[in-house]
Formats: structure tokens, sequence, C-alpha cells
């Protein structure tokens, strides 16, 4: 998203721990899942990481408030989506980190420390048996 002047403006959105969960929500696998059901909500194009989401858009309200439904337990669970600031492009370290997160996943490379292989093209290195 650009402002009138041209920059790329993201909204940064947390409330407490990324999104507030009531009751928390220590599963990260489940706040996720719990986010994407929210899907009519916050659009396709979103980048969340566990804690902090990222949205192109504005939400109707701020705060925002939705009930989810764990799977696991069928639990109710109430999530708090909170403003917190717009990003711009020189602010983004940590957006773009997810997104390439997510691209490398979806190439199937696997990370070992800080890189990212492919585990179906190894290279042979005879020198180092």
């Amino acid at each position: 998203m650009q402002s009138p002047s041209g920059e790329w403006l993201w909204d940064r959105v947390r409330g407490g721990d990324g999104c507030s969960h009531s009751p928390m929500v220590e599963n990260k696998n489940h706040r996720f899942g719990m986010v994407a059901d929210q899907r009519e909500l916050l659009g396709r194009a979103r980048a969340f990481d566990g804690g902090t989401l990222f949205l192109p858009k504005k939400l109707a309200e701020n705060p925002t408030v939705v009930n989810a439904t764990r799977k696991t337990d069928g639990a109710s669970i109430t999530i708090t989506f909170t403003l917190v600031a717009k990003v711009q492009y020189i602010q983004c370290f940590q957006l773009f980190n997810v997104i390439f997160r997510r691209v490398m996943r979806a190439l199937e490379l696997v990370q070992v420390g800080r890189n990212y292989y492919d585990p179906r093209s190894p290279i042979a290195m005879p020198q180092h048996k």
C-alpha cells in the first residue's frame, strides 16, 4: 500500500503479544490457524509471524474484536486486533523476514542455521568426506 507521498505503508497490528487472545493461546500453530480463519475480515494479503500481524489495509474499527474457535478442543477464543503504527518502507525488516520465510517454505527449502538449502539437490564435495 502506498501513501499519498509515494511511500510504501503497511499497518502493524497487535494487541498484547501480536494479537491478544483471551484466554491466551500458547501454541503458535493454533494462533496461525485462528488468524487464517479471519480471512473475510483481514483479507488474503497479510503477514503474520505468530506475534505481529502486518496488513496492507486499515481495519474498520480500532480495536477490532472477533471470536474464534480453537479446533483442537472447541474452546471459544476472543481475539483483539489493535493498530500499533503505520510501518514505513525503511522499517520493514520484520515484515520482509516474515515474507521471505513464507517464500522459502513454499520453495521447500530447509533452514540450517541462518542459511536455506534445497535437500533435493545436494552437491557432492569429495574432498570433505
